[in-house]
């Protein structure tokens, strides 16, 4: 797992580890922001392309269900965390990915005590 808080270079530095992320298939977790990005000639769309030319699923990981990312998610300026998960890896394990995020405290609970 490879987290990244890098102030809007997660692009930059993806692109240049591609051939690590080709052989190792790591998850990513990023946390993204269309300002930072755009100050580093980057996007959010440039982003999740380049992630799924890689093939990976790029979920939100705090939906109760590990939304998947969609393009029109993508308009006017967030912040927000993505989860990268390699698609052959996202098919067999999601359900156990959720409950790992889950015990971690990085998906919401549907109830309260």
């Amino acid at each position: 797992v490879v987290m990244m808080d890098i102030e809007g270079a997660e692009y930059s530095a993806l692109q240049g580890c591609r051939s690590l992320l080709l052989k190792c298939r790591p998850i990513l977790f990023l946390e993204v922001d269309s300002q930072m990005l755009a100050r580093l000639n980057a996007s959010p769309q440039a982003l999740l392309e380049f992630l799924r030319s890689l093939n990976y699923e790029v979920v939100l990981p705090h939906a109760w269900s590990l939304r998947r990312v969609m393009t029109e998610d993508l308009s006017g300026s967030f912040h927000t965390d993505w989860l990268a998960i390699p698609s052959e890896v996202f098919q067999v394990k999601h359900k156990a990915i959720r409950k790992a995020l889950l015990r971690v405290r990085l998906l919401p609970r549907l109830y309260r005590r």
